[in-house]
């Protein structure tokens, strides 16, 4: 689930799972096609595996048919979850913070 985009097509994602695993929430009313129950994990990622921004139409992130896109409220939910009430909420911080502060350099450039 993309929960902040820049001005460049870089996404801040958090992923989405079907097991309760440590470090997860679940997401209330979101069930995708198969009815298994979702959750999405407390950490932000911003690279790919090759250690490049994540784009959209990107090898690693791949968009989801429009029919399971979340609602404004469960992206508010996790954004808040992910940014204020987990363990990882200082580094996820972090890691937006260096992203918006290289946004601004590049835009100076």
């Amino acid at each position: 689930m993309v929960i902040f985009c820049d001005e460049v097509g870089g996404l801040r994602v958090v992923r989405l799972v079907t097991e309760n695993q440590p470090n997860t929430t679940k997401l209330k009313g979101y069930n995708k096609g198969n009815g298994k129950t979702i959750y999405f994990k407390h950490f932000i990622e911003i690279k790919d595996a090759d250690g490049k921004p994540i784009k959209i139409g990107g090898v690693r992130f791949i968009e989801n048919d429009s029919k399971y896109d979340l609602n404004n409220r469960q992206v508010a939910k996790a954004r808040d979850t992910v940014l204020n009430h987990s363990r990882q909420a200082t580094e996820n911080k972090k890691k937006i913070a260096v992203l918006k502060n290289g946004d601004k350099k590049k835009k100076q450039d």
